[in-house]
């Protein structure tokens, strides 16, 4: 992960649409332990939305494809100048707007929908387990093995070739 965005949305505060948008990035830092990768909050709580839901004169979310991917895939790109996906505020708030219109209006944003005049086949009766004979081998060894267990850690047990007979 190269990048987390954190939208706040108020939407406990009664008429508020305010928004926040706040970036966190990974960077390498040199210590004198060595190199140590942190993560740096870039933007922090910073309004894109108003309280009324209009945009502010926030620059936007900057994103990298640098961001989306290893530096292993991305560092001939990043070489070249990298690829920038700039969002407005404008473009930020038309997208949460949509989003809550369609929460508001469902309760999933997408319905995934059969066409007309197909049916559904019904499910298959799922058959009984049945046990294999050499399933059922495996499982007396192993209830075998469990009672020898069990009656090792008993001390009250003692093994018949132990015992001493009353005649030693």
């Amino acid at each position: 992960v190269q990048v987390v965005v954190g939208l706040d949305i108020e939407y406990g505060k009664k008429g508020s649409r305010k928004a926040t948008l706040s970036v966190w990035r990974t960077h390498v830092v040199h210590t004198d332990d060595g190199d140590e990768l942190r993560v740096v909050q870039e933007i922090a709580d910073e309004a894109f939305r108003d309280d009324q839901g209009n945009p502010t004169d926030h620059p936007g979310l900057r994103l990298q494809l640098s961001d989306f991917a290893c530096e292993e895939l991305t560092e001939d790109v990043i070489r070249a100048g990298g690829q920038e996906i700039l969002l407005s505020t404008q473009q930020l708030c038309q997208y949460l707007t949509a989003a809550e219109d369609k929460a508001r209006g469902q309760r999933a944003l997408v319905k995934h929908s059969i066409l007309p005049g197909v049916k559904k086949r019904k499910r298959s009766e799922t058959p009984p387990e049945r046990m294999a004979s050499d399933d059922e081998a495996k499982y007396v060894e192993q209830e075998q093995r469990a009672a020898k267990r069990m009656a090792d850690d008993d001390p009250d047990y003692e093994h018949t070739s132990m015992r001493s007979t009353p005649s030693e």
